[in-house]
C-alpha cells in the first residue's frame, strides 16, 4: 500500500508542523486573534501569526495613519495616509496568507473596553494581543480577561526598550520539547521482557561471530554485565555511586574484543544511564498537590493524570516508559526488536494510567460530581512526556500593580543586579503615571528639563509605594525622557518576533512562555525574564 500523498495544505507548512505537529497546526488554524492597535509591534506580531496559519484576526484601532506610522511600521504606505489605520493594515498583512481571514474595527480599544466589554465575551478570541496601551487601560482590560479566562499579551515598543507581559489562566504543558529528553533504560532494573531478551542474546563471552559480538546493543551489554557484577559485588539495591559505575564499566571493557568495537565504547560512554533517572523535583510537587488528591474539586483532565500517575509511581517506583529508543550500534534485527519491547512496555504503562484514570471517573460519577472527557490521545501524549510536563501558574497584572500583592522585594533584589534590566519596568510604570497626570508621556515637548524632574517626582511615587529601596541613576531618567515615547521599527521587529513566538506558545500549548513579563535592552542587545 503507498503512502497517502500529502495534502497542499501539508506540504505549504511542512516546516511548522514539524515543529509543533498537525494538533499544534490545528490548533493555530482555528485560532481567533484580537489585536489591539495596528502600531509598529503590533503589526509585527500580527505578520509572524499570519504567515504560519493562524485562523482568523481582528483588528482594533480607531487611529488613522500618519507619517510617523510610515516610519515604524512597514505595513502602511504613502498612499494610506489618513486612512484608518486597522483597516490598511488588515489589507496588507490578508495579502500574506490567503488561508487567513481578518477584519478590523475602526474604533478605540480604550472606548471598546469601556463600553463595549461584551465584544470580548461574545467573539469566542482565543487570544487577545494590546499593544501600545498605558497601564490604566490594560488594568481594566487585563481584569476583564481574566473574568472570560482569556489570554493576554500585553507589548509596549518605548525607544530602545521592550515589554512582553503574559496573562493567562494556570494550565498544564504536556508537549514543552525539552532540548534534552529523559533517557530511562532500565539497566539496573530490567522489567521481565527486556530481562528475557538479553538472557536470548546470551553471553557475549560466547558468541564466536566478531560481527555480532560487536553489534550487541549496549543496553542488552550493561544489563548483561550489570547481572554478572551485583553477584561479586555487595549491591544495596539503591542507585550505584560515582566508584561503582566506574569498578562496573571497568568489568564491562573486559568483554571488548578489538578497540573498533562501537557498541563498548557506546557502553563505557553511557555511565549516567546506568542508574534510573531522578524524578523532577516539580512533578513530585504536583503529585502531592491538593488539585490531585481532591479530584472531586476539578473537573481538569491533567488532573487526573497525575492522581493516575500518583498511583503508578507508588506502585512502581518508576515514572511510565516513553517508548523512544535513541540510535545505537546494533544488528538491525536486534534493534528492531528492542525497539519493540521499549514501545509494548510503553503501551502497557500507558493502558495502566488509562485504567486509573477511568476508575476515578468511574468513581466520581457514580457520587454525582463533575468528571471530564479525557481522550485516550491525551493520556498517552501525558505518558509519552512525563518527564518533563509543566503546570503553569500567572499572577494576574492586578497582582503585579497593587501594593500589597507586588513583587516588591524580587524587584528590590533585581534592582542590585549590575545591568540588570528591572529598573527599565519601573521607568515605564512612572512614565505611565506621568501620562495620567499630564495626558501625554515625558520628553514629547520641548521642556526636557522639567520632564526629567517631573518624571523623577513619579518614579519617587511609585517606589514609595512598592516599598522598593535601592535608587535608580538619575542618568536613566533622562534617556528615558529622551525617547518620548518613540516606536523603533529595530525595537518592534524584534518584540514582534518574541510575541508571536509566546503567542503560538499559548495557542498550540506547547513549549513553556514566559512566566510572566520580558524585558528587551536595545542598548545592549539583552532580554531578561521576571516573574512580576
Amino acid at each position: 500500500m503507498e503512502p497517502e500523498e500529502p495534502s497542499f495544505k501539508e506540504k505549504k507548512y511542512d516546516r511548522q508542523i514539524r515543529l509543533w505537529g498537525l494538533g499544534g497546526q490545528k490548533a493555530l488554524e482555528t485560532s481567533k486573534i484580537c489585536l489591539l492597535n495596528a502600531s509598529g509591534v503590533g503589526t509585527e506580531t500580527l505578520k509572524n501569526l499570519v504567515l504560519p496559519g493562524i485562523g482568523s484576526f481582528t483588528i482594533i484601532d480607531g487611529q488613522t495613519v500618519t507619517e510617523a506610522d510610515l516610519g515604524n511600521n512597514f505595513f502602511v504606505t504613502e498612499d494610506d495616509l489618513g486612512a484608518p489605520r486597522g483597516e490598511r493594515v488588515t489589507k496588507w498583512l490578508l495579502e500574506l496568507n490567503p488561508d487567513v481571514k481578518g477584519s478590523s474595527l475602526n474604533a478605540d480599544p480604550k472606548s471598546v473596553i469601556d463600553t463595549n466589554p461584551d465584544y470580548f465575551r461574545n467573539n469566542e478570541i482565543t487570544l487577545v494581543i494590546a499593544t501600545q496601551l498605558n497601564e490604566a487601560v490594560t488594568a481594566k482590560l487585563a481584569s476583564l480577561l481574566a473574568s472570560l479566562d482569556v489570554p493576554l499579551l500585553l507589548v509596549r515598543s518605548y525607544g530602545l526598550m521592550g515589554f512582553v507581559r503574559i496573562q493567562t489562566s494556570s494550565y498544564a504543558i504536556l508537549e514543552t520539547f525539552p532540548d534534552q529528553q529523559v533517557e530511562d533504560y532500565h539497566i539496573i532494573n530490567p522489567f521481565p521482557e527486556l530481562e528475557k531478551f538479553v538472557e536470548e542474546l546470551g553471553d557475549p563471552s560466547q558468541i564466536d561471530d566478531s560481527m555480532l559480538h560487536a553489534h550487541i546493543p549496549w543496553v542488552c551489554l550493561l544489563i548483561h554485565y550489570f547481572k554478572k557484577w551485583k553477584q561479586t559485588n555487595d549491591w544495596n539495591g539503591t542507585e550505584l555511586s560515582y566508584a561503582e559505575r566506574k569498578k562496573f564499566l571497568a568489568m564491562v571493557a573486559e568483554g571488548k574484543r578489538s578497540d573498533t568495537e562501537e557498541n563498548y565504547a557506546e557502553a563505557a560512554a553511557a555511565q549516567t544511564k546506568i542508574n534510573p533517572p531522578t524524578v523532577p523535583t516539580n512533578l513530585l510537587e504536583l503529585m502531592g498537590t491538593q488539585e490531585a488528591e481532591l479530584l472531586k474539586d476539578t473537573a481538569v483532565p491533567f488532573w487526573y493524570c497525575i492522581n493516575s500517575l500518583k498511583r503508578f509511581y507508588a506502585k512502581h517506583k518508576r515514572l511510565p516508559l516513553n517508548g523512544k529508543l535513541n540510535d545505537m550500534t546494533s544488528t538491525t534485527q536486534w534493534f528492531v526488536q528492542l525497539q519493540n519491547i521499549f514501545a509494548a512496555k510503553a503501551k502497557q504503562d500507558i493502558e495502566e494510567i488509562t485504567g486509573y484514570v477511568m476508575e476515578s471517573i468511574k468513581s466520581l460519577k457514580a457520587e454525582g460530581k463533575p468528571t471530564p472527557d479525557v481522550q485516550p490521545e491525551y493520556i498517552a501524549t501525558f505518558c509519552r512526556n512525563v518527564w518533563h510536563v509543566r503546570y503553569l501558574k500567572y499572577r494576574t497584572l492586578q497582582e503585579e500593580m497593587d501594593p500589597p500583592t507586588a513583587m516588591s522585594a524580587a524587584i528590590s533584589k533585581e534592582l542590585e543586579v549590575m545591568d540588570g534590566n528591572v529598573m527599565w519596568y519601573l521607568l515605564l510604570r512612572a512614565a505611565d503615571k506621568f501620562h495620567l497626570d499630564n495626558h501625554r508621556y515625558p520628553g514629547i515637548t520641548e521642556s526636557l528639563d522639567d520632564d526629567v524632574t517631573e518624571l523623577a517626582k513619579c518614579l519617587k511615587i511609585l517606589m514609595s509605594e512598592l516599598s522598593i529601596s535601592p535608587s535608580i541613576n538619575a542618568e536613566y531618567t533622562q534617556e528615558w525622557v529622551r525617547y518620548a515615547a518613540a516606536e523603533l521599527h529595530n525595537i518592534s521587529a524584534v518584540l514582534g518576533g518574541v510575541t508571536s513566538q509566546e503567542a503560538i506558545k499559548l495557542i498550540t500549548q506547547q513549549r513553556v512562555p514566559i512566566n510572566n513579563t520580558l524585558i528587551f535592552n536595545g542598548i545592549n542587545a539583552t532580554m531578561s525574564t521576571y516573574e512580576l
